[in-house]
């Protein structure tokens, strides 16, 4: 449900979360928190992770990796009813992180974050794939659409009013970056061999695929639209998709 303003209805983190396969969970994370916050999700990290973050260079992005990994944690441990420390991750060929083999429930996971905030995105049994960044006004837009969109969305972008380029160019992005993720092949596949919506008053969606990609036809995309300052896109396998939107 959405807002007068555009905007989705974010809910307060419910006391039990469960998911069905016909439910989409969408989690806004901050990233921006305290100290008594960064300590509880570091204590929540494996040896691994935590390595990981003490290799950014600054302490901002240390942080956010910290605060992100920990909550990520904390919320499969909630969906799967298991101490969120002891969770496993794998990664496919790709790098698409998931749930180790040891776990036999099949929810599906993706993340994304872009300055201080992190979206997280939780299925039973669907592929799906997540992408939200912040919206920068001296990003040469133009420039990037010619190097990496179709030329059909270059052109449905160039059409549009000046004014609504930059939102437009992100949203796009989002949509992309959201169905590749989704498919789990990252940028092996090629951007431009496929076409999402371009524009703020059409409905996200994936148009037409130019390369074998599986269950091509099968895909749900849907915006998240957390406020005026980030664009966002969400990726589902399948159809007849209920998504639930929270505020951890």
């Amino acid at each position: 449900m959405k807002t007068s303003d555009g905007l989705q209805n974010w809910s307060t983190s419910p006391g039990s979360i469960t998911l069905s396969e016909s439910k989409i969970d969408v989690w806004a994370v901050p990233l921006d928190l305290g100290e008594d916050c960064i300590a509880k999700c570091h204590e929540l990290l494996s040896e691994d992770e935590i390595n990981r973050a003490q290799r950014f260079h600054f302490e901002a992005d240390q942080r956010r990796f910290t605060i992100a990994r920990g909550s990520l944690r904390q919320l499969i441990g909630r969906y799967l009813r298991c101490n969120p420390h002891s969770i496993v991750f794998q990664t496919n060929e790709y790098g698409k992180p998931r749930l180790g083999k040891e776990n036999d429930i099949p929810l599906c996971f993706n993340i994304s974050h872009s300055g201080e905030m992190a979206v997280m995105a939780f299925s039973y049994g669907r592929e799906l794939g997540v992408d939200i960044e912040l919206i920068r006004e001296d990003i040469e837009y133009q420039s990037l659409s010619e190097r990496f969109f179709s030329k059909t969305e270059t052109l449905m972008l160039k059409s549009l009013a000046e004014k609504d380029r930059l939102k437009c160019f992100y949203a796009t992005w989002t949509r992309k970056e959201a169905f590749i993720k989704a498919v789990g092949k990252g940028l092996s596949i090629p951007l431009d061999q496929f076409d999402v919506s371009v524009g703020l008053e059409v409905s996200p969606a994936l148009l037409d695929v130019r390369y074998d990609c599986p269950n091509s036809n099968g895909w749900f995309m849907s915006e998240i639209a957390l406020n005026d300052f980030f664009a966002g896109a969400l990726v589902v396998e399948g159809e007849n998709v209920k998504i639930r939107y929270f505020r951890l």
